[in-house]
């Protein structure tokens, strides 16, 4: 009787094994024996069983530090700098790999920084932020803003701070948004913009941008060309007052400019300057433009002119309203090469004669003696690189 008993416990025993031996890999390994993450990164780990048709896989995962390396069904998260062994166990079998989690450097990057006008005093301003490596919980971002470039760059001071939460680890970007009203006594015709990102006593600031902020009022001078009414702007682009010049520019150029020819890059010939290169178009939107030689000749027919001379320059007067016109020297080559009572102002249209080297634009002479004073008004050429000034039209 004993011995039969020995015999069924030794059966009884081999079939355990047996099931146990099919159920469970005789051993595992993993993808990766060597694995370095950084701070907040993941990574997964992949198990490989022998044989690989084994019924049990179901596997228990450890850390040896679970403050440096975490891991969660083979997910490896690097929590702090450090070694730290994570073992994957499966049955009697087991695989380790060694996990060293290191501090990357910090990366931040700007991009697609954009600057609109809305509203009478404001100004809005947009960007993508990326920020990856960090550490610190949240991150401060400093905002820009002033009249000058030296106002949103390095060592300004920022108009407005906060402190947000590091949004992400994995580099996909969020859209930062700021707002900013201007005080009455503030506003001036260009503003630029940048914002600096600081994380983990790291900087990163964006290229500025500049922005156009204007007050353009149409005025109905009663100029009617080919059927349609022409409205002049109140001042010159970029003038603060109508008594200002504002800025000069080149002939098709979005840039001020003193006329310099060296750096003249608008070599196309169009009849009509197209909207792309029309400095008013591009800064002020919506219809406003640089007038055409036709609606220069029709201001000069259809309005009446008197000159003026503190501050020097030209009334125009019509339909029971009027525009100033100041003296406007032009350029030449970074140099005044005008008389003292002129006004220089661009017409849209290149001489068709000379597209290369000539466009048209208004002039007019202030003459002032003892008993009248009187204006000469009319269209001239200069050369292309000259520089003027712009008075905007709309219709």
């Amino acid at each position: 009787m004993k011995k039969i008993l020995l015999i069924l416990l030794a059966v009884m025993t081999l079939v355990v094994s047996c099931r146990k031996e099919g159920l469970y890999p005789k051993s595992i390994s993993l993808d990766k024996t060597e694995l370095t993450i950084g701070i907040n990164e993941s990574e997964e780990l992949t198990v490989i069983y022998e044989p690989a048709d084994v019924r049990k896989k179901k596997v228990k995962w450890t850390s040896s530090d679970a403050s440096v390396a975490l891991v969660e069904d083979g997910v490896v998260y690097g929590i702090a700098p450090g070694p730290a062994t994570v073992t994957a166990r499966c049955g009697d079998a087991e695989a380790v790999c060694q996990v060293n989690v290191i501090k990357r450097p910090v990366s931040i990057q700007i991009s697609d920084v954009q600057a609109e006008r809305r509203g009478a005093r404001s100004v809005y301003f947009s960007c993508d932020v990326k920020i990856a490596h960090a550490t610190d919980e949240n991150c401060r971002i400093q905002y820009y803003l002033g009249p000058t470039l030296s106002a949103a760059t390095y060592g300004a001071t920022p108009v407005k701070t906060e402190e947000v939460s590091v949004f992400n680890y994995s580099m996909s970007s969020r859209k930062v948004y700021f707002s900013y009203d201007i005080a009455d006594d503030k506003v001036y015709q260009r503003y630029y913009f940048s914002i600096a990102v600081v994380v983990d006593d790291y900087t990163a600031w964006s290229t500025p941008v500049s922005i156009a902020y204007l007050e353009m009022n149409p005025v109905d001078l009663g100029v009617v060309v080919g059927g349609k009414k022409i409205y002049f702007g109140d001042r010159n682009l970029f003038a603060k007052s109508p008594e200002e010049n504002g800025e000069y520019y080149q002939w098709g150029c979005l840039k001020s400019s003193f006329g310099s020819f060296s750096f003249y890059d608008y070599t196309d010939t169009p009849a009509t300057l197209p909207y792309s290169r029309d400095i008013a178009s591009q800064t002020l939107g919506g219809r406003w433009r640089i007038p055409t030689e036709a609606e220069w000749k029709a201001m000069i027919s259809q309005c009446e002119k008197e000159a003026v001379q503190s501050p020097y320059g030209c009334t125009v007067k019509g339909n029971g309203s009027s525009i100033f016109l100041p003296r406007a020297q032009y350029y030449n080559d970074g140099h005044f090469a005008s008389t003292t009572y002129v006004g220089c102002y661009w017409s849209s249209i290149l001489d068709p004669e000379n597209k290369d080297i000539y466009a048209k634009a208004l002039y007019f002479s202030l003459s002032f003696n003892m008993s009248e004073s009187s204006v000469a008004m009319s269209i001239r050429t200069f050369r292309r690189e000259n520089a003027l000034p712009v008075r905007p039209v709309c219709d």
